[in-house]
């Protein structure tokens, strides 16, 4: 198990180009227009003006996508939502997948230079960072537990020729560092037959298509989960969404698909000596995350340190993660005002990693 664990929220990846769950929408009607899946938006939009309705008698974020979301599935859960049957909401569902996709797509861009392109900032400085700990330390000193759906920490690694697995299976591999993606990826399908999830990694995908990078390309864009269909499984073609699960506490039945992951988290959780919580500012909402927490870290190794990174000044944001953590280790406790970017090098500083470049 891994002594150094590093939790990563939508903030780990804004500076790459993902937009924030509250900037979602405003980011995906932006690039509706020139979008080969244009209808799966109208869909998501069009929904969201017929949920509006439930704010005679209740109150639901309709601004936020994760709160979007939810909704649906719970829609899809119970068997439809109003008058709105459970086929209407089967394409709701299908088409926010849809859009979640192609707006991370479109908005994550891969700088680059001289013909090659790189994982955008600072996936680069934290790929090295997790290189040098495990250097210094062996390979089961690291792993990454993340609630992000988009793929640029995985491209940062592949990269880097840093092999990474994502536990799916249940069967681990030492050789490897653990990303343990909680929520789903934009690179993992259902197989049609078998009906496991299935992940199509990197290094597999490159191995059959190539980028074409010119002398003035400045950016590129990695379409892996718009492919989906092109990978096969079982002698069978993936889905053709990603499989993605929303931040809600019930996960319906998807969650059969990620016992295996969760597991593991929970493991890794309950074998660290330094728990890193780096751009995720832990909402009231997210009991998943909570009870994970809780239960993940029933265990004998003794926690050193529990720091969160989180540029959000917010006293409930600090009075959300006092109230998370137990007597024991209240005084590891640190929350940092900082970016992603800037707790990459505090952290080095303070846990004295040296750089092997």
């Amino acid at each position: 198990m891994s002594k150094n664990v590093f939790i990563l929220g939508a903030g780990a990846s804004e500076l790459s180009g993902a937009p924030l769950m509250n900037d979602f929408l405003n980011t995906a009607r932006e690039i509706r227009e020139n979008s080969s899946e244009k209808d799966c938006f109208n869909k998501v939009f069009d929904a969201i003006e017929k949920l509006r309705v439930v704010h005679y008698k209740s109150y639901l974020d309709l601004d936020n996508i994760e709160s979007v979301f939810g909704a649906i599935e719970m829609g899809r859960l119970i068997g439809g939502i109003g008058n709105h049957k459970l086929e209407e909401i089967k394409e709701w569902d299908k088409s926010i997948r849809k859009v979640i996709l192609k707006t991370l797509e479109t908005s994550i861009k891969y700088p680059v230079r001289d013909k090659s392109a790189y994982p955008p900032k600072p996936y680069d400085e934290f790929t090295q960072l997790i290189m040098d700990i495990k250097s210094g330390s062996g390979n089961d000193d690291c792993s990454i537990l993340t609630f992000n759906y988009d793929i640029t920490i995985d491209y940062a690694f592949n990269y880097s020729g840093l092999p990474i697995d994502y536990c799916l299976s249940g069967q681990t591999n030492s050789s490897s560092l653990k990303l343990l993606k909680l929520h789903g990826s934009l690179n993992w399908g259902k197989c049609e037959k078998c009906e496991s999830i299935v992940s199509w990694k990197i290094s597999e995908f490159f191995s059959k298509y190539h980028w074409q990078l010119w002398s003035d390309t400045k950016y590129q864009t990695l379409d892996i989960g718009s492919r989906l269909k092109e990978h096969q499984h079982c002698n069978c073609p993936l889905s053709d969404e990603p499989f993605l699960v929303p931040p809600t506490w019930n996960k319906t039945e998807r969650q059969n698909h990620l016992t295996n992951v969760w597991g593991q988290a929970a493991r890794e959780l309950s074998e660290a000596e330094n728990i890193f919580i780096i751009g995720y500012s832990f909402p009231e909402s997210d009991l998943f995350f909570k009870y994970l927490f809780a239960l993940g870290t029933i265990g004998k190794a003794y926690i050193h340190r529990i720091w969160i990174f989180n540029p959000d000044s917010s006293n409930e944001v600090q009075e959300r993660y006092k109230k998370l953590l137990g007597t024991g280790i209240r005084k590891q406790y640190r929350y940092e005002l900082m970016t992603f970017e800037k707790a990459i090098p505090f952290i080095r500083n303070e846990l004295k990693i040296r750089t092997n470049h």
